[in-house]
């Protein structure tokens, strides 16, 4: 069940695989790989490096705000994370095409995260 939600939670954060460039699609698919693998540590890692995907840095919002094997809880560095992640989003939401699919996963994201607003 926990696998199912994060996975679901990573499509709600990340951008179509499909509007990826392939460098960013392998990065994603990989923190994912490790993810459900638990192993965080170096999942957080690769996060970090990839400061322009959503997805990743809501991973790593997550692991610092609820703290995982390895990774000691820190909330106001996740809520850093988890914003970072919604900034990436929210001009994707408001361009001019209106992209109604990342407006649900902008929309979705606040939504979870009350204690951000």
């Amino acid at each position: 069940m926990k696998q199912i939600l994060r996975r679901t939670v990573c499509l709600v954060a990340g951008l179509s695989v499909t509007s990826l460039p392939l460098l960013a699609q392998y990065r994603e698919s990989r923190i994912m790989e490790m993810d459900s693998q638990m192993k965080y540590a170096e999942a957080l890692a690769m996060c970090e490096k990839s400061d322009d995907l959503p997805a990743a840095m809501y991973f790593a919002g997550d692991y610092y705000f609820h703290g995982r094997k390895g990774i000691p809880q820190d909330q106001e560095k996740g809520k850093t994370y988890y914003l970072k992640a919604l900034n990436m989003l929210l001009p994707l939401a408001e361009g001019k095409d209106g992209d109604v699919l990342t407006q649900y996963r902008f929309i979705a994201r606040v939504c979870s995260h009350k204690t951000l607003c």
